[in-house]
């Protein structure tokens, strides 16, 4: 491994727009190329949902106007921005499922908001219930009701004939039948504040009447007919105040519960109920491709472990439905290796139909970490300033490990896949000094069976549109942007002297494969019209914003210029000024991150080992040395 430093280089060509972050030296390493790879079949369960027409708006990554060399010409590729996953390798399958049919069906929005309305009633109806029936409640209702019960049995023998005792009654079955079908009769009568006839309930006994039952109306009768009314009020009173009171209650609880239901759910705290197949992905505080998986696959299919509510407190109301509907779970940073941040999850929202499947009917526990840095793709730093290395591999222990334990998984055969994507080039230290990388850590202790760089797809993807562009060789400058917009940040970012440390990794990255970064300053404005222009800042809606002003106000050519954004609300501007007429093009970490993330389980479907998924992985990106 060599540390390769160049000098700015000063040159025509390409306009880059920068924002000013600081970033570490980056250390170039060539990256092994594995050969001998065998070429598999796209024989499965999804041929026939496969991708077979190209996306159109927004342009994404524009097609290249002449194929490249070994490919055939097809009108009907993939869009741009998912060639690296389309484009002819020879070796593992490279055509991935479309992402509204991964999960097996093609979702119908109305079923969907159904099914999902459905899913709130019946989640609130449970933790209503829950609070309304407890313990003590039980009890006191059971006490009522034996009350009631008593009660009407006193006022059914009060109407026998010769008064009976109660030693008789329970010798004599039709004195007893009799008594206690009144009792039970009165009961829901009572909530109506009504009574059952005696003589109705008698002959409904196939008993009669007029040998049974005392005349209540007769003058001497008098005596027994106080004493039925007496216990026809109390009964009536009893049920009536009880039902007053637990109605009341039952108010007060479904206010509360409904509140105390929507704060569990707001703050991740309440287990999403299981909904078929499930992917675990470990987010960290922010992750910029897990909105888009979540807009993809639903909340049915992504199940998203977040450290902080307050850093997504809008993703939580979209996708709650402002605190109905739990998708999410919170694990509070530093607690990913204990047992407690995990049992309720892992027992009640993964079950054996959240397990993936795959062609031979095996099942994957499929967890994804995602440690890279929001909002900071381009930056190419080699640290997470989020998610940890260390973070992330407990969080697959447990959960590997409690999936194991649940009793809803106890007879099911699986096994645990772990996916990383990150930085595997970031250095970690021992307490003797001894330095190794990422990677190197997990494949050594085997903490992670995929590891995905997030550097080199984008890259890749950066370096292919610039190529495809038709760059001649005295047109391969790239420059760095110090315009009024940079200078009026120059006085609110405090980190402006870190911007030569920056421009320096992005210009070494880039002259690696023969183009160069200068200072926008440095290039005339006529010149500078006809050069490429790739423009990143600080957010991707101020890269949004930089772009449109450029376009607007003529400084560059719409198809020179590439957006590159992280999140992938930022297409929805590019789509706009598609259908303005300006051919702008973009590339979005969050897409191709989610389409890395999609073509691994796709691959995996196919009964691929992780080594196979590894190596493929590794050769796709060998041309990007890191």
């Amino acid at each position: 491994m060599c540390a390769l430093h160049f000098a700015p280089v000063t040159c025509h060509g390409i306009l880059l727009h920068l924002h000013l972050i600081s970033v570490p030296s980056i250390t170039l390493r060539a990256v092994p190329v594995c050969s001998g790879l065998l070429k598999y079949s796209t024989s499965s369960k999804y041929e026939n949902l496969l991708k077979k027409k190209s996306r159109t708006s927004p342009k994404v990554f524009n097609q290249p106007e002449n194929p490249r060399e070994g490919e055939i010409e097809n009108k009907n590729r993939p869009s741009y921005h998912r060639r690296y996953l389309g484009k002819s390798t020879g070796r593992l399958t490279t055509e991935i499922v479309e992402p509204s049919w991964e999960f097996g069906y093609n979702p119908v929005p109305l079923a969907g908001q159904i099914r999902t309305n459905i899913q709130v009633a019946f989640q609130r109806f449970a933790h209503q219930a829950k609070q309304f029936f407890t313990p003590r409640i039980v009890f006191g209702l059971g006490i009522s009701a034996m009350a009631t019960i008593g009660i009407g049995i006193i006022e059914a023998k009060q109407m026998l004939q010769d008064t009976p005792t109660f030693l008789e009654i329970i010798r004599t079955p039709p004195l007893l039948q009799f008594c206690v079908s009144y009792s039970l009769e009165q009961l829901p009568s009572s909530f109506a504040m009504i009574t059952t006839s005696a003589e109705t309930i008698a002959r409904a006994q196939d008993l009669n009447p007029e040998q049974l039952l005392v005349d209540v109306t007769q003058p001497d009768c008098a005596a027994q007919a106080l004493m039925v009314r007496r216990c026809e009020n109390a009964r009536v009173a009893l049920v009536q105040l009880v039902t007053v009171t637990q109605l009341f209650r039952l108010a007060n609880i479904t206010m509360r519960a409904r509140d105390e239901l929507k704060k569990s759910i707001l703050i991740g705290a309440h287990p999403p109920k299981a909904r078929g197949e499930r992917v675990i992905r470990i987010c960290g505080e922010v992750s910029d491709t897990t909105p888009l998986a979540l807009e993809r696959y639903s909340v049915n299919h992504i199940l998203p472990i977040y450290e902080s509510p307050t850093k997504i407190n809008k993703l939580v109301r979209k996708y709650s439905q402002d605190g109905t509907l739990a998708f999410y779970w919170r694990v509070e940073p530093g607690m990913y290796g204990q047992r407690d941040s995990w049992d309720n999850l892992i027992w009640k929202s993964i079950t054996p139909n959240s397990l993936l499947r795959t062609q031979s009917g095996r099942r994957i526990l499929h967890i994804e970490a995602d440690t890279t840095n929001s909002e900071d793709a381009l930056a190419f730093r080699n640290t997470s300033r989020d998610l940890s290395v260390m973070d992330a591999i407990m969080a697959f222990r447990m959960l590997d490990q409690q999936a194991k334990l649940s009793p809803l998984l106890h007879d099911e055969h699986f096994t645990t896949t772990r996916v990383y994507l990150g930085y595997p080039m970031q250095e970690l230290s021992s307490g003797g000094g001894i330095r190794t990388n990422v990677r190197d850590f997990l494949v050594e202790y085997d903490q992670a069976d995929i590891v995905i760089d997030a550097h080199a797809p984008l890259l890749s993807s950066l370096l292919r549109w610039i190529k495809n562009r038709g760059v001649k060789e005295w047109h391969r400058t790239i420059c760095f942007n110090t315009t009024a917009l940079l200078i009026l940040r120059q006085l609110t970012i405090p980190f402006i002297l870190d911007v030569p440390e920056y421009f320096r990794n992005v210009q070494q990255l880039l002259k690696a494969h023969g183009f160069y970064v200068v200072d926008a300053e440095d290039i005339a404005g006529m010149v500078r019209e006809h050069m490429l222009h790739v423009v990143y800042h600080k957010s991707t809606m101020e890269t949004m914003h930089v772009v449109e002003t450029l376009l607007r106000r003529q400084i560059i050519k719409p198809n020179k210029c590439l957006a590159l954004i992280d999140q992938h609300t930022g297409l929805e501007p590019i789509k706009t000024l598609n259908a303005q007429g300006y051919e702008v093009n973009a590339i979005c970490s969050a897409v191709i991150y989610d389409d890395l993330f999609r073509s691994v389980r796709h691959w995996l479907r196919q009964d691929l080992s992780p080594q196979d998924i590894q190596r493929e992985l590794d050769t796709r990106f060998a041309e990007v040395q890191f």
